[in-house]
């Protein structure tokens, strides 16, 4: 494929940044974006000591202002947006009869909202572009809960939604010519899964998950899917 301009949400460390290194290795021009301006910073470094391009642009993704910052600052870099990666999630684990409101809404801000505010700002540009892709990061917690561990409800249902909101926006915008699908992994060893599931084993790799977003970024004839990828 010829050179695109993709975003990377949640970019500074595990799937984020390992899809981050794999797109820019492939001659891609990367945004990476976090809260944490030093952990994006430092994947931008990389990408560019090894010959890639890439810039760093800090953003809360659950806030609109922030936003729109983002996809303002992203094409002020490098003057387009072809590929949204909307990775950013949290996961805050607590039995339901003790979950407090602020908890549901912050696992739900953080992996819906975001999604949901990233890719209006995104297809917002898209679409007079008549072109574009989205790619919504979810899992497989949003296909069958999560049965191993208790505590995931506010988890499962916000990755559902993300899974169906996948669906449906590729419905929305498939005459525009922009795709939308979403990658939904079983277990993978990152820093968020050692936090809040210390006990359980991962099945596989940042690096795995990240060939798989790769196959999605190419595979021009995939619209509307949901892969579920185990290790």
């Amino acid at each position: 494929m010829e050179s695109q301009v993709a975003l990377i949400t949640g970019a500074g460390r595990g799937i984020g940044a390992a899809t981050a290194r794999l797109l820019a290795s492939k001659g891609h021009k990367i945004i990476c974006s976090a809260r944490s301006e030093n952990e994006i910073s430092a994947v931008a470094e990389e990408i560019r000591q090894a010959g890639g391009e890439a810039v760093a642009i800090p953003c809360d993704v659950t806030k609109k202002a922030e936003v729109e910052s983002l996809i303002a600052g992203s094409l002020e870099a490098f003057g387009a947006l072809d590929i949204l990666i909307n990775n950013a999630g949290t996961c805050d684990p607590c039995e339901l009869v003790d979950m407090s409101d602020e908890v549901y809404h912050r696992v739900m801000d953080g992996n819906m909202t975001s999604t949901f505010l990233c890719s209006r700002a995104a297809v917002a540009h898209m679409l007079p572009r008549q072109s574009g892709q989205i790619i919504n990061v979810a899992s497989i917690s949003g296909v069958r809960g999560s049965s191993k561990f208790p505590g995931f409800t506010a988890y499962a249902a916000a990755k559902a939604a993300v899974i169906v909101f996948t669906e449906a926006l590729a419905a929305e915008v498939k005459e525009a010519g922009i795709r939308v699908n979403a990658i939904s992994p079983g277990s993978v060893d990152t820093k968020m899964l050692r936090d809040v599931a210390p006990g359980l084993v991962a099945g596989m790799s940042p690096e795995e998950v990240a060939q798989s977003i790769l196959y999605l970024v190419e595979a021009r004839a995939v619209n509307g899917s949901n892969f579920e990828i185990f290790g």
